[in-house]
């Protein structure tokens, strides 16, 4: 009986070893469902069934160049003139400058007709400027605001053409009819987006100007 009783007791010193082993202290405590989540990295699945980690995000770099698209409607033919300013942009900590001029050439021509049809033409030599700075910090414009002045200055040349048999001619291309535009400056503001326009109307007068933003090399 001594001797089961022996064996008896060292089995149950065993179990009892075991038991605390396996209860040891160290073991990892039981995680929230919360904290599970946290823990479960979900990897992206490739159509090709490779397995890949998100990217970041890029972030696009600022554009130094620029294309301003100008175009207005000429008062006494009606048509439009349509001509492009490619602008530069130098970004600094303090300022960041753009500038841009350009030469432009719009030969319109319509045919007017009363007692007897004739073609006019207006030839539009134009030399044209922007001088100004980008301004960020606008709630509204989180890329930032073109601001500048605008300088428009040429030279319109009115006359007419195809004259019908019997008409005595005016306005020839011999004589025209001259208007000079020593220099107009216009406050320009558009938005540093692609697309982004801006209507301006002559203080003097005239048809509106029109102008719309596109980014990149012209």
């Amino acid at each position: 009986m001594l001797s089961h009783f022996r064996i008896f007791a060292i089995l149950s010193a065993s179990i009892l070893l075991l038991s605390q082993i396996g209860c040891s202290t160290t073991a990892a405590p039981d995680l929230a469902a919360d904290e599970l989540k946290q823990l479960t990295i979900t990897p992206t699945f490739t159509p090709h069934g490779e397995y890949s980690s998100p990217k970041p995000e890029v972030e696009e770099p600022l554009p130094s160049q620029a294309v301003i698209e100008i175009s207005f409607i000429d008062g006494l033919l009606g048509e439009l003139c349509t001509f492009n300013m490619p602008i530069t942009i130098q970004w600094g900590e303090d300022q960041n400058p753009v500038k841009g001029e350009t030469e432009a050439n719009c030969n319109l021509t319509a045919v007017q007709c009363g007692d007897a049809c004739i073609t006019m033409n207006s030839d539009w030599e134009l030399a044209v400027s922007l001088s100004g700075s980008v301004y960020m910090g606008s709630e509204d414009s989180p890329k930032g605001d073109i601001h500048g002045d605008f300088v428009f200055s040429g030279t319109l040349t009115n006359y007419a053409s195809d004259w019908p048999a019997g008409a005595i001619p005016v306005f020839t291309i011999d004589q025209p009819f001259v208007v000079e535009q020593p220099g107009l400056i216009l406050p320009l503001v558009l938005q540093m987006e692609e697309g982004a326009s801006a209507q301006i109307s002559p203080l003097s007068g005239g048809e509106p100007m029109s102008f719309v933003l596109h980014l990149g090399s012209p």
